[in-house]
């Protein structure tokens, strides 16, 4: 182990050590694995596969992957202009919107069961320590309309 990582060790949440590099190779395996981009698929194809009424479940184990989900369940398309942060919107001051795109923007695909998320109890945690991480977020697929 090189210096740097004896030196300025972390605690993960449980207080147990961990590597300097954890987070490092978690990156790398995000982007070889496509992880990211296969969720959102995952989750358009829930979405199309589903009847309405259906349940969609999702559990994350990072913030990445939470903020993918949530995105989804809570109808906020990060492709639209009407998504746009307020720095890009001041950016681009020629944006203009018809009243049929802002009506689509509105409607929404899911009810989410709750609006916050289920995390895993101390005692769960303690069973399964890699469950220190998990969150559940769950949705009902609306009628199309």
């Amino acid at each position: 182990m090189n210096e740097y990582c004896r030196l300025t060790f972390r605690r993960d949440k449980l207080g147990r050590r961990a590597h300097c590099a954890t987070r490092t190779f978690q990156a790398l395996r995000i982007f070889v694995n496509n992880e990211l981009n296969e969720l959102d698929a995952g989750l358009h194809s829930a979405y199309r596969l589903l009847r309405p009424g259906g349940l969609c479940v999702a559990i994350s184990f990072h913030s990445l992957e939470d903020r993918i989900v949530k995105r989804h369940f809570h109808g906020i398309n990060m492709d639209a202009r009407a998504s746009m942060s307020v720095t890009d919107y001041t950016r681009d001051p020629q944006v203009k919107h018809s009243a049929d795109y802002i009506q689509q923007l509105m409607t929404t695909r899911w009810q989410p069961v709750t609006r916050t998320i289920h995390t895993p109890t101390d005692s769960e945690i303690s069973d399964n320590p890699r469950a220190r991480s998990a969150k559940l977020r769950a949705a009902w697929k609306l009628a199309t309309n």
